[in-house]
């Protein structure tokens, strides 16, 4: 060998092993994972030893397979069926919101209407602006405005007995002078079911009669005072207004409130003999008025006249 080259591999040695002491104990100089090479690379002529790192074998798992999913069933695919045509409750459906499958025919659920192709809230029948267009003694003639492009049966009902407006708008056989309250419902009927709207109330109160006087009109009555007599009236009566009227101003004026008797009597006071006077009773019911009942009378004149004998 060499002298030079010794020294110089003895030098490097050194070097290393040096270095090695500056390491702790619990750390390795040279990981176990190292492995020299084989025996044949030794003996080659180098200058140095050369490591190499021995690689672990790596662990590699097979993902399981995952199984298809299981075939979706087919469904026949039916169509909602529209409002008025034939359907099976359990197997069909309707189109429009709010309805249903009911005596097999597809129609709006209850509180609801068909109002073209779609069902309409029971609310929508009501009708408004509710008017007596005619009061009288017995009979009351109603108005009212339909919901637009709706014409549902309106049906009044006055104690217990009820109209429809399919044959008359009026109401008959009432009492004059009476408050009523009458019920104004609105309903349409469909597929043989009947949808009833809301019930409005309306009070009306019918003219009274006039009252009828039992005194003969045509006779003449006394001088400056008489007492008038009439029957009350037909139906129900708050008072009745007696006036008497000469030729021009009312010089007798007075109301009477008896109710509790059949028959009316009333004082009329302060006339002029021998002068035409027109009377006038109005029957007054919760602020109406009958037509007044007037007829005329003249006063006795009981002036003596002196006869002077020629």
């Amino acid at each position: 060998m060499n002298p030079g080259l010794g020294f110089c591999c003895l030098l490097l040695f050194s070097v290393v092993y040096a270095d090695a002491d500056v390491l702790t104990s619990d750390t390795p100089l040279i990981s176990s994972s190292l492995s020299p090479l084989p025996p044949s690379s030794q003996n080659s002529p180098s200058t140095s030893t050369t490591w190499t790192t021995a690689t672990s074998p790596q662990l590699t798992s097979t993902p399981t397979p995952t199984p298809p999913p299981p075939p979706t069933p087919t469904t026949k695919y039916t169509p909602c069926i529209i409002l008025g045509k034939s359907c099976q409750k359990l197997q069909s459906c309707c189109q429009a919101e709010h309805a249903t499958c009911y005596s097999s025919i597809c129609q709006c659920e209850e509180n609801f209407f068909q109002d073209g192709t779609a069902c309409s809230n029971v609310s929508r029948l009501k009708v408004t602006n509710i008017t007596a267009t005619s009061v009288c003694e017995r009979y009351v003639t109603l108005g009212w405005t339909n919901p637009n492009d709706i014409k549902p049966n309106v049906t009044y009902t006055v104690n217990g007995h009820s109209w429809n407006s399919s044959m008359d708008k009026t109401i008959t056989g009432l009492r004059p002078g009476h408050l009523y309250e009458i019920i104004i419902t609105s309903s349409i009927t469909q597929y043989s079911v009947t949808k009833q709207g809301n019930s409005t109330p309306v009070y009306i109160r019918t003219y009274p009669s006039q009252a009828t006087v039992l005194n003969n009109p045509a006779r003449k009555v006394p001088a400056s005072n008489f007492s008038l007599t009439f029957n009350k009236s037909d139906g129900e009566a708050s008072c009745y207004i007696i006036t008497v009227k000469n030729q021009t101003m009312i010089v007798f004026n007075t109301t009477v409130h008896d109710n509790t008797t059949e028959t009316i009597k009333t004082q009329i006071e302060d006339l002029e003999p021998g002068k035409p006077y027109t009377i006038s009773i109005v029957t007054v019911s919760g602020g109406r008025h009958s037509n007044a009942l007037t007829f005329p009378f003249t006063t006795k004149d009981e002036r003596k006249y002196e006869v002077s004998i020629m």
